[in-house]
């Protein structure tokens, strides 16, 4: 038999799996059968060196990496050796592996006795077979429900859904029970339990995937009892780091205050006694408040449930901007701890499959020894390196070289590119969520290209993929990251567009924005105001950055996404305000921000600097015109690179003939911000063909338009002729009026926004009293929303939403002058008493009051004894093709 024997082994790399899995493959194995894996499993692998100098590289079983690392050297070594000499065939080696395995097998099985595992619609463990959707369990919990049915490594993990929230206090408690005694019969271990102790992440989670917002609460049931058992499964020095971890996020919920001015001297560089003698200190101040915090694993898990629910009432104006029609609530995945703080080979951070810059080989930002959570929160800046190839991993980060296979996997799931969240513990990689990598312009362009050109996804995929503010950053001068480092931070918000940044001149108000443009050709203008209200529509598309001191900016958020320019929401949480004069904005530090002064808005730090960073020129468009364009040798192959893809992107984009737009929102997007915005020719075909082909369909989607989305319907909305204007709001106040939804829930006012000047006098008189009556109380009903937006904000209209929308609108000061809108309809001389007498039970009481005031002669609107007057309704009748009416005349 062979003498050659193990003598080191130099890696291990493997996907984590779970010790339920690692328990059903020893089952299996036990009866003779074989553990199926699901398509593009990685099984671990192993590096060696024998005796005799030779190295290989072993693929083993998911449970052999039990034996082979976080173990003793020499019994890993003899374990391997097993391996490697049954593989030659030594029978021996062969029946000491069914030893070990016979022997485990019943270890981890007593862990997994069968107990009824608790699902309804509050708690759902993640091996459950039926179907949830996102606004139950967050995108973030169906990312990863979906992954673990694909067979990826992500630890166990039970939903604790958002229909929990709506619940009494005390029966949530009871929901988080059971949700931990899922988690307890998945992994095969318990909470408090000193042998075989369960640590748990609590992560919050919405509808829309909110990267660094929303909260994490990491090793939740930390307590003294369980501590003895830890040090065999982490290490002393991973358990002193693990320890202040908990401690530090008990007291950031209970006194953040004080735990802010803590917060400088908690790094992840520090000795074990240094950490000891941190988390002691801390300890003494969550003592004084709340002992029963230290001690009480389950009374802890509750704490941190309160608190997740807690901080989404305390941020619901902000999270509103980024929900669809219908309020969402958090859901609380409630999983599985794993430790990224053992050592030096243990790192934790993203890994993207494309370089968010480059588009080509893998990015990965990570830190060593610490928790993921630190770097998405912008506690800690990460290390980078970019890894070409698979193979230069391989040294340095095991784990990633393992599971770079599964990136083409993902990629085909996604269809795009991916930013993978992750822990590297001793060559395992664990997945904690994964998500379509957010990319910077050039990046985006390469990587989505080359998914184009390999089949990976179709023309109008790669269209969608790149969005507006992607070709911004491809036709605009870029800030250089850099110089972020010289300027000085005032406050982090929530940012609204990924990766990207603007350094530009503050404006205060609409005349400022006017002001500097008149004073500083040539300067990017950045508004910064209180809040923003639907009448800021236009004025925010002219500008190059917004900065919204309230959380609550629906408006802002469209207008952003739409046209791609950068914006901060809610910096008055990190205390900047506006001064009570307007004429200011003063940071928390005391740095007041005057109008002119330089600012700058990074989206990847969701912070606002005070300061102009430095840029470095558009090269790309310099280079696609022909100019000399001055290149480093190594550059010359990427610029070329670079314009072969924008040259097919654009012809991609020209090329859209063959994609209709099923919506005016999507055709009005493309106008505005879109392939169409230099065709306005070419968008009244795509409107027209659009409206021919199915105006049943147009009518629905714009019945179903969201707050924020009124100014795209619009701009499709006057690319349509006359006649088919008059049908398509024909057909929407039909289609609504039998639906019996009006106001909000009617496409958020929308119809009402579109009456504004849409009719003329002739196709007035074509509408039956009722569609007239219907199109006159959504008239009514968007003015009283424009106005109420103006007078109160966003941020009381969410928090008193139902209420306000569905009866307290206000009133609306009615006057002649105010109904200019609809004196097209007044000339079109309707029967008004037909159309009151049409209006639906439902209509606001001024619909009537409008109506009865229209009916007013022409003298009450127009004192034509005034030349300017008798001017003003000449050229309204001039352009209505109406005759001039006598000034007594209805």
């Amino acid at each position: 038999m062979p003498t050659d024997r193990v003598t080191h082994v130099t890696a291990v790399r493997s996907e984590y799996t779970s010790a339920r899995h690692i328990c059903a493959n020893l089952e299996h194995r036990a009866v003779g059968s074989c553990y199926v894996r699901q398509p593009g499993y990685l099984a671990p692998e192993i590096d060696y060196r024998t005796a005799s100098g030779h190295a290989a590289t072993l693929r083993v079983r998911d449970y052999d990496v039990r034996f082979l690392e976080r173990i003793a050297p020499e019994q890993a070594t003899a374990h391997l050796d097993r391996i490697h000499h049954a593989r030659l065939g030594d029978p021996d080696a062969r029946a000491a592996l069914n030893r070990h395995a016979r022997a485990l097998q019943p270890e981890l099985s007593a862990r997994f006795v069968r107990a009824d595992l608790v699902e309804d619609d509050c708690v759902v463990p993640y091996t459950t077979d039926r179907d949830y959707p996102v606004a139950q369990i967050s995108s973030k919990g169906s990312v990863l429900l979906d992954l673990s049915r694909k067979g990826f490594a992500t630890p166990d993990f039970v939903f604790l859904t958002a229909n929990a929230y709506g619940l009494p206090a005390d029966q949530r408690q009871v929901r988080l029970q059971q949700a931990i005694h899922d988690l307890e019969i998945l992994s095969g271990r318990h909470l408090g339990d000193p042998r075989n102790p369960l640590l748990i992440a609590m992560r919050t989670a919405m509808p829309r995937y909110l990267p660094g917002f929303m909260p994490t609460y990491l090793n939740v049931g930390l307590v003294p009892a369980i501590e003895p058992g830890l040090p065999g499964r982490y290490g002393n020095d991973a358990v002193a780091r693990m320890r202040l971890a908990n401690r530090r996020t008990i007291l950031e919920a209970l006194d953040p205050a004080v735990s802010a001015v803590l917060e400088e001297h908690i790094r992840h560089d520090l000795t074990r006694a240094q950490n000891q003698e941190l988390t002691a200190h801390i300890e003494s101040l969550i003592a004084s408040r709340d002992p029963r915090l230290l001690d009480d694993a389950a009374y802890q898990a509750a704490f941190f449930l309160d608190c997740a629910y807690r901080f989404y009432d305390q941020h619901v104006d902000a999270l509103r901007n980024f929900m669809d029609d219908e309020v969402a609530y958090p859901t609380v995945i409630v999983q599985r701890m794993v430790c990224s703080v053992m050592d030096r080979d243990s790192y934790a951070g993203v890994l993207y499959s494309r370089h968010p810059r480059l588009g080509t080989g893998v990015h990965l930002q990570y830190a060593r020894a610490i928790y993921g959570e630190d770097l998405m929160t912008g506690r800690l800046a990460p290390d980078e390196t970019h890894l070409p190839c698979q193979e230069d991993a391989r040294a340095e980060f095991p784990a990633v070289h393992h599971f770079w296979p599964r990136l083409a996997q993902l990629e085909a799931i996604f269809g795009a590119p991916v930013m993978v969240e992750f822990t590297g513990v001793h060559g395992t990689f664990t997945i904690l969520q994964v998500n379509q990598a957010q990319l910077a312009g050039m990046g985006q362009l390469t990587a989505v290209m080359d998914l184009y050109r390999s089949g990976g996804i179709d023309a109008a995929r790669a269209c969608r993929l790149i969005e507006p503010f992607h070709l911004r950053q491809l036709e605009s001068d870029a800030i250089l990251p850099r110089s972020l480092r010289d300027l000085e931070p005032l406050a982090r918000g929530l940012s609204v567009l990924p990766r990207t940044a603007v350094s530009g001149r503050l404006a205060l108000s609409t005349a400022g924005v006017a002001r500097l443009r008149r004073e500083h050709p040539g300067d990017r203008v950045i508004l910064g105001q209180a809040r923003f209200t639907p009448a800021d529509a236009l004025i925010m598309q002219e500008v190059d950055g917004i900065v919204s001191l309230s959380p609550a900016a629906i408006h802002v958020v469209t207008t952003a996404q739409t046209m791609g320019i950068p914006a901060l929401l809610d910096l008055v949480e990190a205390g900047l305000q506006l001064t009570p004069k307007g004429d200011a904005l003063v940071a928390a530090n005391g740095h007041r921000l005057v109008e002119g002064d330089w600012v700058t808005i990074s989206s990847r730090k969701k912070t606002l600097y005070a300061g102009k960073a430095a840029f470095t020129t558009a090269r790309l468009m310099r280079y696609l015109a022909g100019e000399d364009v001055e290149l480093e040798p190594e550059e010359r192959a990427r610029f070329a690179s670079l314009a072969r893809d924008y040259r097919e992107f654009q012809a991609l984009l020209d090329s859209a003939g063959t994609q209709e737009y099923t919506s005016l929102q999507e055709l009005g997007r493309a106008v505005r911000s879109g392939p169409l915005k230099d065709d306005p020719e070419r968008a009244r075909t795509f409107i027209t063909r659009g409206f021919d082909r199915d105006l049943p369909g147009l009518v629905e989607a714009l019945l179903a338009t969201d707050l924020g989305m009124h100014l795209n319907n619009q701009t499709a909305f006057r690319l349509l002729d006359d006649r088919r204007r008059l049908l398509l709001l024909a057909g929407a106040a039909e289609s609504a009026r039998l639906q019996d939804r009006h106001g909000y829930h009617a496409g958020a006012f929308v119809i009402g926004c579109l009456v504004s000047g849409a009719l003329k006098a002739d196709q007035w008189a074509e509408l039956r009293p009722s569609t007239v009556a219907y199109l006159v109380n959504e008239w009514v009903l968007h003015r009283k929303y424009r106005d109420l937006m103006a007078e109160i904000g966003e941020r009381k209209l969410n928090r008193a939403r139902e209420a306000i929308l569905t009866g307290a609108l206000g009133q609306l000061h009615l006057h002649p002058g105010a109904l200019h809108d609809l004196l097209p309809l007044k000339l079109a001389r309707p029967d008004l008493a037909a159309v009151i007498a049409a209006l639906p039970a439902a209509a606001d009481p001024q619909t009537r009051a409008a109506l009865e005031l229209l009916g007013q002669p022409w003298r009450v609107f127009f004192d034509v004894t005034r030349p300017h007057a008798a001017s003003r309704l000449a050229a309204l009748c001039a352009e209505q093709a109406r005759p001039v009416p006598a000034p007594d005349e209805v």
